[in-house]
Parts: structure tokens; C-alpha cells; sequence
């Protein structure tokens, strides 16, 4: 597992490690029904990504905001797992284990610190306004369809887009 904190006053800006993680039937095409993963969460964007390794193109990638619950199992709830914990964002739940008990109380504390601030900012900034390709801005309202005049934008020139990063 690796931690890094680059400031005393600033969050772990990288934590990511290996975990398993619970299969959705009861067991892999190998007769397994838990696989190691890897976690990191990602403070950019304030996601937490899973992947079969560093550098892997993430398989599953969860908003901390939107993450529900993160709580211990019992023996009975992960097929007799001693360190198993579960991660709620719905529709998803995740399953995972540490390898010991310091190990899966670590990963709790964590996502349960980086979940409370990741919903602290999205309530104080609101959710993030994405910006297109081509610089425009998709609306408050939700629809990205442009407005209804047609005058056209410095940055292209083009007529019927009628607004671009900035305006509105």
C-alpha cells in the first residue's frame, strides 16, 4: 500500500494499494470468489478507481461523493472473510478485504475521510460544469443543445453556436 502526504495540512493526495475484492457470483472461472484488485484514489477528480494493476485501465470508478456507506461485514456476509468491508454507491456494492486487520481499518478510515470531504465540496461548489472539446459549455439546466440566437463566437467564428466557455 502506498500513502503519500505532500502537506501536513492537505489530505493524502495518493492512496492506493491492493485489496480483494469479492466476486458478484460465487465463484471465477478458476473456482475463486475473491481476486486481488487494485485501489487508488484519485484526488483530481475525486474518484475511487479499481484496476487488475498500477497503470491499468481502471475496471470500476466510483464518485467519493456519491459513495453511500463504507462498513465492516461479518463472517456470514463475506464468505467467511475475516477483514471484508463493503463499499455502497448505488447501484454498485463492493466487497473488499484487507490482508489484515490494520490494513482494512486503514482503507476505511481513509475513503470514509475522502467520501466526507468529496460531499462537503460538491455541496459547497455544486456539481462541475464539464467543458467540450470544442470549448462549449454544457448548461446549468443540464442540456448541452445550444440556445436559441444564432450569432456566432470569437473563437470560431461559426454562426448558430451562440455560446461558448464564459458566456451565460
Amino acid at each position: 500500500m502506498t500513502v503519500r502526504v505532500d502537506d501536513p495540512d492537505t489530505p493524502a493526495v495518493l492512496f492506493s494499494g491492493w485489496l480483494q475484492k469479492k466476486h458478484h457470483q460465487k465463484k471465477d472461472f478458476r473456482g475463486r470468489t475473491w481476486a486481488p484488485r487494485y485501489l487508488h484514489i484519485c484526488e483530481v477528480k475525486g474518484r475511487i478507481h479499481m484496476s487488475h494493476g498500477p497503470g491499468k485501465k481502471p475496471s470500476t470508478s466510483i464518485s467519493l461523493s456519491e459513495i453511500s456507506c463504507v462498513s465492516r461485514l461479518g463472517h456470514g456476509d463475506a464468505d467467511g472473510h475475516k477483514y471484508a468491508f463493503e463499499i455502497r454507491a448505488s447501484p454498485l456494492r463492493l466487497v473488499l478485504a484487507g490482508e489484515d486487520k490494520e490494513t482494512t481499518a486503514l482503507w476505511m478510515e481513509h475513503i470514509e475521510r475522502r467520501c466526507a470531504f468529496w460531499r462537503e465540496k460538491t455541496l459547497l461548489e455544486g456539481l462541475p460544469i464539464a467543458i467540450s472539446s470544442t470549448g462549449a459549455k454544457i448548461r446549468e439546466s443540464g442540456s448541452n443543445a445550444p440556445p436559441d440566437d444564432t450569432s456566432g463566437t470569437a473563437e470560431t467564428g461559426r454562426r448558430g453556436t451562440g455560446w461558448s466557455v464564459g458566456e451565460r
